[in-house]
This record gives structure tokens, sequence and C-alpha cells, in this order.
């Protein structure tokens, strides 16, 4: 028996999801690789944090990444319109931690879409609650770059745009009584980023931390959940 416990984790829109084992079930597993904006090499991926963080041998992580993907239906990139949207409600997930928003900031979506990415993050919210899973989700304030990253002129913009996204994601989360998790709390300064503007290895560490001390319960409550039923 397995629980299925899908992190949608958005940093870059970098779809991740997590699947707990329950023993005497438990197959060798390992996450798929995470997708990036730019080409860069690490020892290990935020999945990798997230399952060990979690239970090791009892949890499998996975990722659904798109770079450069959009909340918003009208923007450039919306995540919807891609093929692992559709893997992801298909995994039927446990629990769900949805980290979009980033891309949405950009001044090309933000300033013309903005109004509707309320109606856009409950429409996704809603697609995976209706599952038969009825999964537990979470919605994240997403990180934000902390200084101008080289070839990216849109920074200062984006981050003038913080405030409508995050007041537009805590809307959504209290119309729909979804938990908030604040990574934008997490990468605060350099010491995080490789370029800037990506998290690196310690970035990826301390944002698998800010997500497993809110998750851990829901993950325990699933997994006790599941021992009754079998």
């Amino acid at each position: 028996t397995c629980i299925e416990l899908c992190l949608l984790l958005f940093v870059d829109s970098i779809y991740s999801c997590i699947r707990l084992i329950l023993p005497p079930h438990i197959p060798s597993c390992r996450p798929w690789p995470e997708q990036e904006i730019f080409p860069r090499k690490l020892s290990s991926t935020m999945p990798d944090y997230l399952e060990s963080l979690l239970g090791g041998d009892a949890v499998e992580c996975k990722n659904f990444g798109v770079s450069g993907a959009t909340m918003m239906t009208r923007a450039h990139n919306p995540y919807t319109d891609r093929d692992q949207y559709q893997q992801a409600l298909r995994y039927n997930p446990d629990i769900v931690v949805i980290n979009l928003g980033f891309n949405d900031a950009i001044p090309a979506n933000w300033d013309l879409y903005r109004a509707s990415y309320v109606h856009d993050c409950l429409h996704m919210i809603d697609s995976f609650s209706n599952l038969d899973s009825k999964p537990t989700i979470f919605l994240c304030i997403p990180t934000l770059p902390q200084a101008m990253a080289p070839n990216y002129d849109d920074v200062i913009s984006i981050r003038q745009s913080k405030g409508g996204l995050d007041n537009s994601i805590a809307a959504a989360a209290s119309l729909r009584d979804v938990t908030l998790i604040h990574l934008e709390e997490v990468l605060t300064t350099e010491h995080y980023l490789d370029d800037r503007f990506h998290p690196n290895e310690q970035g990826l560490q301390a944002m698998a931390n800010v997500i497993r001390a809110h998750v851990e319960s829901a993950v325990k409550a699933k997994q006790e959940c599941y021992k009754e039923k079998n």
C-alpha cells in the first residue's frame, strides 16, 4: 500500500512529487531530475532533501517540473497546458504543496493578467481537491530574487509586483482554507543563491526544511489513516 504525497513545488516552476511507502512494500525509488531554467549541476535536488527529511526509505520524491511555467492561464507559459500537469493529477496524491507565482510576476504577465491570478489558482487547487485521494493542500508564497540577476532586466519589476502577488496567493488560500507556507522568508541572502537568482544546495536545503516543518504533521496523519484502513 502506498501513500502518495505530491509536493507540487515551484521554484522557477519546479514541480516535485513525494510518495510515502508503507512497509512491507518498499520499492527502490528515486526522484525525477529537476528541470532548470539554465544548466547547473548540484549533488542533490529538492526532492532528494525532502525525501530524506520525510522518511528516507519510506518516501519517494518525484519531479513534474516545467521551467518558466505560470499559474495564470493567459500568461506566456501556463502550467495547466503542460503534460506534467496531467501527470501530476494522475499521480492522485495525498498531499499537495503548490509554489507557483514567480513567472506570473514578470511584468509582461502581471501587468496584463493579474486580475485572473486568484481565479486560476483556485482552479488548480480545486483540480487536486476533486481527486479521489482528497489531498491535503498547501499553498506557498514564493521566493523572489534578492538582488539584480545577470541578463534579467525584469528583476526590479518582479520585486515590485511581490506585494500584489502575495496578496493574491493569500486570498486564494483563504477562500479554500488551505495553509500558507512562506518560502519568501527563506532565501533572504545571497549565501543561498548561486547566481543571485536560483537557489544553491544550501538554499534547497533551507527550503526543504521549511516545507518539511509544515507538511510533516499531514504526512503522519495520512500514514495513520492508511494503517487504520489496512
